[in-house]
């Protein structure tokens, strides 16, 4: 549970009066800059105003976590040092996971369009995410952040891991109801075999 806790701390700051002012604004900032764009594109997109609204939120949600101010002077750059996964204890720190769970809605996302050559763009879209991320952490020097190759590397995972989950959840939820309604399943049909093996 402490884990869990420290997870939850990292992907949603503690809303304190510091936190607040920068936060709140940018939340605000993606939930109407997404349902502006679902409006103006969900038709375009084919995916409808409410698929491409929830597209939306899940590609701009997490900017707003990590693109606001850092606490205290934060380090300024890009660190390119090794890679969070070169320990296990490293594999399974609390920052590691919260930057791969940070990411999961936006690869689940993907699989709210089409199959075919809308659903590999927008898991594109999706992907380039954490290198979008990076680079306004490392060109933004008021935030006080940094970009980091293993919060990249992360994210990434977390993009892959979403749509992997979402893609097999879809997967079999459509296997399952073509199942139900295949002709010869169900009430009727279980009536006419009952029926048959009457002597």
């Amino acid at each position: 549970m402490d884990r869990l806790a420290r997870v939850w701390d990292l992907i949603v700051p503690s809303l304190t009066p510091d936190v607040l002012p920068d936060l709140v604004p940018v939340l605000l900032f993606v939930l109407a800059g997404s349902a502006v764009a679902a409006i103006a594109l969900g038709d375009r997109l084919g995916v409808g105003v409410l698929r491409a609204c929830a597209w939306f939120v899940c590609l701009l949600a997490p900017m707003a976590f990590t693109l606001t101010a850092a606490d205290g002077p934060g380090v300024v750059g890009c660190e390119l040092g090794a890679l969070a996964w070169e320990s296990r204890e490293a594999l399974v720190s609390s920052e590691t996971v919260a930057n791969v769970l940070l990411l999961v809605p936006a690869g689940a996302a993907a699989v709210l369009f089409p199959s075919g050559a809308r659903r590999l763009a927008a898991l594109g879209t999706a992907l380039a995410l954490p290198f979008l991320i990076e680079f306004a952490q490392m060109v933004a020097r008021p935030l006080g952040r940094a970009c980091q190759v293993s919060d990249l590397v992360n994210n990434t995972a977390g993009v892959l891991l979403g749509f992997c989950l979402a893609a097999g959840i879809w997967t079999l939820w459509v296997s399952l109801r073509a199942v139900v309604r295949r002709p010869g399943v169900g009430s009727a049909a279980q009536t006419r075999v009952t029926r048959d093996r009457i002597p």
